[in-house]
């Protein structure tokens, strides 16, 4: 039953507005389709607040917050992995930010719980974006660039959507998945390669400790024929 309820719960935003199919060509676009600020900053910016987005609230940061998460990021990281850790940790203390001025501090990990404050993965892949487009606006990101969020899956085969960053050195994409996690905790970072062969926590590695590994495996993978 408890598995039934997440896949019903990944499919509601695909039947009510197709939010699983996120196909945008930037992130202000991802902004502007669900009518939320398409330029954000710490002082304006908006979040998803429910189901497939479809509905947001502002959302601002007072400069002491803003400041404990560029903290995270500076000086800037000297290597690209590095980077990507202190970015999971800045999107966790954004998320504990907004958490309690929108109602999403109870956020639980998936969709197991779904009462007030739940957030599925559409909501989670736009916010992550918001976050990390911000990130960037700011010039906290030296190895990294955001893309709009993407997806994997179909409409009927377990659609799920992510937040991605672009490592600038090598053009590899990462997924920042943070519906895998509570609310306030650091969000998955995994090549995209991987995360769209399906992977999933439970697997049993952790993409912010490993995430090389798992890429040359899935290379590894692909060079014998395996699928």
């Amino acid at each position: 039953m408890r598995h039934f309820m997440v896949w019903l719960c990944l499919m509601t935003p695909c039947l009510v507005v197709c939010g699983c199919s996120i196909r945008d060509a930037s992130v202000p676009e991802t902004l502007r389709k669900y009518r939320m600020v398409s330029h954000p900053t710490p002082r304006g910016f908006d979040v998803c607040d429910r189901f497939g987005c479809r509905g947001s609230v502002g959302v601002s940061l007072t400069a002491k917050q803003w400041s404990q998460v560029r903290s995270l990021l500076a000086p800037a990281a000297e290597s690209p992995s590095t980077e990507r850790r202190s970015i999971a940790q800045a999107v966790a203390l954004l998320e504990s930010f907004v958490g309690v001025q929108v109602g999403t501090s109870a956020d639980v990990a998936k969709n197991d719980h779904a009462g007030a404050g739940q957030l599925d993965c559409v909501a989670e892949s736009v916010n992550t974006s918001v976050y990390l487009f911000m990130l960037e606006r700011d010039g906290l990101l030296r190895h990294h660039e955001v893309a709009p969020p993407t997806k994997r899956g179909t409409f009927i085969f377990y659609p799920h959507n992510t937040a991605v960053l672009l490592e600038r050195a090598s053009g590899r994409a990462f997924a920042v998945d943070s519906w895998f996690r509570d609310n306030g905790l650091p969000p998955y970072v995994v090549p995209l390669k991987v995360w769209r062969s399906g992977w999933r926590p439970e697997d049993g590695t952790d993409g912010l400790d490993s995430e090389d590994d798992m890429a040359r495996q899935l290379d590894s993978e692909e060079g014998h024929g395996v699928s």
